[in-house]
């Protein structure tokens, strides 16, 4: 499969023969924002997921495959309505080297931009309502916590996320 260990597709019904296209999903339990091999700077995992950039790559693919199905009009008609859901950051977070304020300034800028560029891939491509799923208290993890002797929160980790 093109999408590793993802979870991507789209669901379509039956409309008097023609299918219809009524959700499509891309999900990666290890995505990041990352994509390149500069960004391994702040992050371990950079290279093992499917970055966001990624799968707006394959929802760009799938978006041809609808309108060839449906038409152009129909399927710009379905995104301008469609809700994107994007929630990407955490393991990026999670994930991250940083050790100093300006390394999270750095990460954060970073962050921002790749979320900027794939937000406006997807709105060149017809999608007008997104919502953003925010980071959780990483420091709260159960992982982090397991590690921590007295099993509390890490506020460190907490603060950056």
């Amino acid at each position: 499969s093109p999408y590793g260990g993802s979870v991507a597709g789209a669901v379509t019904r039956g409309d008097g023969g023609r299918p219809r296209w009524t959700a499509w999903w891309c999900a990666d339990g290890g995505a990041t924002a990352f994509d390149s091999p500069s960004s391994r700077r702040w992050t371990k995992n950079a290279g093992n997921n499917i970055p966001l950039s990624r799968q707006v790559c394959y929802f760009a693919a799938t978006k041809t495959k609808m309108e060839t199905t449906a038409g152009k009009h129909k399927v710009a008609k379905l995104l301008a309505h469609s809700f994107f859901l994007i929630g990407v950051g955490s393991n990026d977070i999670f994930l991250s080297t940083v050790k100093t304020q300006g390394d999270v300034v750095a990460l954060y800028t970073a962050l921002i931009s790749n979320y900027s560029a794939a937000i406006t891939d997807l709105f060149e491509m017809g999608a007008r309502k997104f919502g953003i799923i925010s980071v959780s208290p990483l420091g709260c993890v159960p992982v982090v916590r397991v590690l921590n002797v007295t099993g509390a929160c890490n506020d460190g980790l907490n603060q950056i996320a």
